[in-house]
């Protein structure tokens, strides 16, 4: 099925212009097969700028810390439940 099927259609089920070594799948495509499984996720890009960097690891940090709460939280209601 997939996000566009009508282009599925056109394509003929293939993947035109991948091939060889610039076949290469990146964070955008990776991002729409995730969501098409519906699984949440956030493409983010840090260029190489000190600016940009430097909010990395903050940016990490609180991206797993929220996970963390929403996993204990599931926990807590399963708990509750039993």
């Amino acid at each position: 099925e997939g996000f566009d099927a009508q282009g599925k259609k056109y394509y003929q089920n293939k993947m035109v212009g991948k091939v060889g070594h610039k076949a290469k799948v990146g964070a955008v495509e990776i991002s729409s097969i995730l969501s098409y499984l519906h699984v949440d996720n956030t493409v983010v890009q840090f260029i190489t700028c000190h600016e940009s960097r430097s909010k990395l690891g903050p940016f990490v940090w609180s991206y797993f810390s929220r996970q963390q709460v929403h996993v204990q939280e599931g926990r807590q209601q399963q708990q509750q439940q039993q």
